[in-house]
């Protein structure tokens, strides 16, 4: 079994719900580090910050949930890529955002 990852709308989020990615402003600067605990006050202050999102870990996965959730990732990074041709600088991007993507979900 491995950590499930979910993403939030800020409105979803509630308090006792632990991070599974840090949360960055828009200048990229980390506000909350993952494995933070939520608690109301930091979920207030990242409303006031404009933080519409976040990814929390949400209990276990089995490993066809696990497969499943690859080929959703791979699957939508092919849509966002589509205009990509089979190579070149922005077929490797795509590729590396797989990998990434992949190595972050079995945490």
């Amino acid at each position: 079994m491995m950590n499930r990852q979910r993403h939030l709308g800020q409105e979803d989020a509630a308090p006792g719900m632990v991070l599974a990615e840090p949360v960055l402003n828009i200048h990229g600067d980390v506000l909350l580090l993952e494995s933070t605990l939520l608690t109301e006050e930091i979920l207030k202050s990242l409303r006031r910050k404009g933080i519409d999102s976040i990814v929390i870990i949400d209990g276990e996965m089995s490993e066809d949930d696990w497969k499943a959730e690859q080929e959703r990732i791979q699957q939508r990074l092919k849509h966002l890529f589509r205009r990509c041709a089979n190579e070149g600088a922005c077929h490797a991007l795509m590729l590396d955002m797989i990998e990434y993507r992949s190595s972050r979900s079995r945490m």
